[in-house]
């Protein structure tokens, strides 16, 4: 992914953040609008993933903000503006199902974050981990079959 020109995970960009050196940070859409900003990350305790990313959006001086869920595959972190970019529009978040600050989901079920995922266009994390697994055995396999065919490993 790259922003302005620069690619991330090159030396001007780092590639590991704490979460809470992002909690707050301001959220912008590709065309600068205001998305709000990021209240919480949402990690899923048996994969270690982001299952999902919390935003706070709406509201005026704080007061009366609606909660949504989005996917973290939705931000790309621009540190020279400190800021979150998310490749959505403002509209799909407006019509995002969300939540109030005092009613976060108690126990959010696979349905739930996949909901999240679908409403945003993305996969859940386990069909991508799944599909980067299979892919990855595929290629394997294709390369042991290679092997066998010619005797030699191609290195």
């Amino acid at each position: 992914m790259n922003i302005d020109g620069k690619i991330i995970g090159d030396n001007e960009y780092s590639s590991v953040l704490t979460a809470s050196s992002l909690k707050g940070t301001n959220i912008i859409n590709n065309k600068g609008e205001n998305l709000g900003e990021l209240k919480d990350l949402m990690i899923d305790l048996l994969s270690g993933n982001i299952a999902y990313a919390v935003v706070s959006f709406g509201g005026f001086l704080g007061m009366g903000n609606k909660l949504f869920a989005m996917p973290w595959e939705a931000f790309v972190v621009d540190e020279m503006k400190e800021k979150l970019v998310a490749n959505i529009d403002k509209e799909v978040l407006e019509n995002a199902p969300g939540f109030d600050e005092n009613n976060w989901p108690k126990k959010p079920t696979r349905d739930f974050i996949s909901q999240v995922h679908s409403h945003y266009g993305y996969k859940p994390y386990w069909d991508r981990d799944r599909d980067h697994f299979t892919k990855g055995r595929q290629s394997n396999e294709a390369d042991i079959s290679t092997t066998r065919a010619y005797g030699k490993s191609g290195f």
